[in-house]
């Protein structure tokens, strides 16, 4: 994974597709960049903010369906080059093996499929459109918490600004306020 000015370079999934996976990302940095200004936030900026953030984490999202279905082509590489060294590669050396007088076991498998070359790189590939997905998963959560924070501190705003006690509709919010001077702790 590279991350450049304004994108995300990414290896495709399936053998076949040689040109590699880019992600526009300037919009998802530029959220990023904004999260800080959720500590200011203001009737006048929450709007806009809360959008920024639902832009960014539609884009996230539909960056993560992009490398999901790179994931899964990966995924199949990965399969079809262990089958091949399941079913061809295996025997030979597990009867290589047996000339010299080991036995083949599981772990013996398992050093024969990490030895090879191929099947190595194709799992290095997957793992890190994994980790790439991972890491935008981890974006959308964040972008959805400060969305939801900003919501959260306009309602408070738009409650305590009301007054003290203040009908709406048919729920009734009731805000106390500690007095002056008199710091409770919570």
């Amino acid at each position: 994974m590279i991350e450049s000015s304004g994108s995300m370079i990414l290896p495709r999934g399936s053998l076949q597709s040689k040109a590699p996976l880019v992600l526009e990302m300037s919009r998802v940095y530029e959220a990023e960049g904004r999260l800080q200004d959720l500590a200011a936030i203001l009737p006048g900026t929450a709007a806009e903010f809360m959008s920024v953030m639902n832009g960014a984490a539609h884009l996230t999202t539909n960056h993560i369906a992009a490398v999901t279905q790179e994931v899964i082509l990966a995924k199949r590489e990965c399969d079809r080059r262990k089958a091949v060294v399941v079913l061809e590669e295996m025997p030979k050396k597990f009867a290589s093996m047996k000339e010299s007088g080991m036995k083949p076991n599981e772990d013996s498998r398992e050093a024969i499929l990490a030895l090879d070359e191929q099947y190595s790189n194709l799992k290095d590939r997957l793992d890190c459109l994994m980790a790439a997905g991972a890491h935008l998963e981890n974006k959308v959560k964040t972008f959805i918490r400060a969305f939801n924070a900003a919501k959260s501190i306009m309602e408070r705003r738009s409650v305590m600004a009301a007054g003290p006690e203040s009908n709406f509709g048919d729920t009734v919010f009731e805000v106390s306020l500690p007095k002056a001077g008199h710091y409770t702790g919570e």
